[in-house]
């Protein structure tokens, strides 16, 4: 939760994350999920490195300029990353965009599980088929989850 904070601490600062993925290669993933707490809101973005794209999804589209700036310095981490573990550096061209024709929140308080769902239906490789009437449903079914500790 606090992984962008830490890496945006004092501008960009990869020193305060380095250590984070000491025990895993992300690189050996298809997807790197970063979910991302922005003061009091969440949203997500994810690198699938299978494409080589990030992209930026926000449920309440705020600024496309802050979007623009976290796919920016999640590409500096992405490429810091590289070199840290990898010991070389990433060759391969980054695309970057804002999502924009996603499903929108109509509240202030359903960000997080708008976050949620977008990780998971990505993860997935789904398009998005649910919207705000659904949230209620994904709450509980969230919570039902956690409980578990299974995804259903």
């Amino acid at each position: 939760t606090f992984f962008y904070d830490k890496l945006m601490q004092r501008g960009y600062n990869y020193q305060g994350v380095r250590r984070w993925t000491r025990k895993a290669d992300v690189f050996s993933y298809d997807k790197i999920i970063f979910p991302l707490h922005l003061s009091v809101h969440w949203t997500l973005a994810v690198f699938d490195l299978r494409k080589n794209q990030l992209v930026y999804y926000d449920s309440m589209h705020s600024s496309e300029y802050q979007g623009q700036s976290i796919l920016n310095n999640l590409e500096r981490y992405i490429k810091d990353e590289y070199r840290e573990k990898k010991g070389g550096e990433y060759s391969h061209k980054i695309t970057k965009h804002v999502a924009c024709h996603i499903p929108q929140q109509q509240n202030g308080y359903d960000c997080g599980i708008f976050a949620c769902k977008f990780a998971n239906f990505i993860c997935q490789d789904l398009d998005f088929t649910f919207d705000q009437r659904h949230m209620s449903y994904f709450r509980k079914r969230l919570s039902v989850e956690i409980l578990r500790k299974s995804i259903l």
